[in-house]
């Protein structure tokens, strides 16, 4: 029994457990839900959240988040369609309106919390309606097509029968959370989180770490706009509106704290999967679109909630 307490404590497996649970539910209820084309839907639909949510991982364990991450991901796409209609080569328009521009909006916001001492809700929803706007500005309220279908593989291609696109999200998965588990320079990361003053007295650069999470998130985002464009064979402004919100549950579903120093990537991962399905099962079984944001909404406030409760209940 003892040991059965201290499994069910560790968030990963009861999260685990739960999503195995709800599964056996759902499928004895609707013929479509163990289909492979129901769970290619669901591994597309969370796709872009999923790698936002490693990202989000690694900063609110760091005790920050980014809410600027949705609008990134459009951004990104935008500049990269762009490059790709005026002939640029698609490593080129990846390299540069994906990675790099994702790593400099993740810099800037790093460098604003870090030396500028600005709190990163301010920041982040600064660079947000920055990179929003000028996507709109580029765009103007238009969405970008036409891109060149050797593209189009990034998020449509397979490999071996699998999709390229959910490989590719599946790596980064597990890359992070090993890193993360085992690796120094991502531990530190914990201990930023957990007791900032304890870490710089340790001799960990903590403004140096803590940037380095925000340019991680910021590249990430990127990738996900460049996999969106790619999936969709166009982009709009409009696009990844709510990300954040939900990679920011993902997370703290999946044991992250808002306070920092907890959580972890596969976590993150489950959490992001137990989301996708939800949102799945509202589909099929016909739920208004509307109904769908107030169910999310939901979830995103009571996660928050339990998560509070929970520290507040440790620290008594």
């Amino acid at each position: 029994m003892d040991l059965i307490r201290r499994i069910l404590k560790i968030r990963e497996i009861v999260l685990l457990l739960v999503i195995v649970v709800l599964i056996i539910i759902f499928s004895s209820t609707s013929e479509h839900f163990l289909t492979w084309g129901n769970w290619e839907a669901i591994s597309f639909g969370m796709l872009s959240d999923c790698i936002i949510a490693v990202g989000m991982a690694v900063v609110i364990v760091g005790g920050g988040f980014d809410l600027s991450v949705g609008a990134v991901l459009a951004l990104c796409g935008i500049v990269t369609a762009k490059l790709l209609n005026a002939d640029m080569p698609i490593w080129f328009s990846i390299l540069i309106g994906g990675i790099f521009l994702g790593g400099a909006v993740g810099t800037l916001n790093g460098f604003l919390i870090t030396k500028a001492k600005i709190n990163p809700f301010i920041v982040t929803l600064g660079t947000m309606s920055i990179a929003r706007g000028t996507g709109l500005a580029i765009t103007q309220g238009r969405p970008l097509a036409g891109l060149p279908e050797s593209f189009d593989y990034f998020g449509q291609g397979t490999v071996f029968g699998f999709p390229f696109a959910i490989i590719l999200m599946v790596i980064i998965v597990v890359a992070g959370d090993y890193l993360m588990r085992q690796t120094r320079a991502l531990r530190q990361i914990y201990y930023v989180g957990g007791n900032e003053e304890a870490a710089r007295y340790s001799g960990i650069n903590v403004d140096q770490v803590r940037a380095a999470s925000y340019i991680l998130i910021g590249i990430l985002a990127g990738i996900a706009g460049v996999l969106t464009t790619s999936r969709m064979s166009s982009i709009m402004a409009t696009a990844g509106l709510g990300t954040e919100l939900r990679a920011i549950a993902a997370v703290v579903i999946g044991g992250g704290s808002l306070a920092g120093g907890k959580g972890s990537i596969f976590g993150a991962f489950l959490g992001t999967l137990l989301l996708g399905i939800i949102t799945d099962v509202l589909i099929l079984y016909h739920v208004s679109v509307y109904y769908q944001q107030v169910i999310s909404g939901a979830i995103l406030v009571a996660v928050v909630a339990i998560d509070t409760l929970s520290r507040t209940r440790k620290e008594s």
